[in-house]
């Protein structure tokens, strides 16, 4: 006897299996709902001006320590390489990128 039949013929398994699947249902709705939510907060969010200019600045902040205050910030030394335009648009290929996984997210049903 496999262990699929010793499964089957124990008195109240499938009820078991019934209330496991229940819990992860709520719990799935639960974590789209969750997902939907985000989703439509960064949505909101993105569709905000400056958003380019601010993926420039926490590019710069994070390169600069107290440490390296005298050193060129990444952002700085990138530009010098590939020039100020290419890094504005980087930048916003960066935020477009993030608004199309937000409106991949978006299409997410809480039903």
């Amino acid at each position: 006897m496999g262990s699929w039949d010793i499964i089957w013929k124990t008195p109240g398994a499938f009820k078991i299996q019934q209330d496991l699947d229940k819990r992860v249902a709520s719990a799935v709705k639960r974590l789209r709902e969750a997902v939907v939510a985000k989703s439509t907060t960064i949505k909101k969010s993105l569709n905000e001006s400056g958003w380019m200019d601010k993926v420039l600045e926490r590019l710069a902040l994070d390169s600069g320590t107290k440490e390296t205050a005298t050193q060129e910030s990444i952002t700085d030394v990138l530009t010098e390489v590939v020039g100020e335009n290419f890094m504005e648009e980087w930048a916003g290929h960066v935020v477009e990128s993030w608004k199309d996984s937000v409106i991949g997210f978006s299409y997410f049903k809480t039903t």
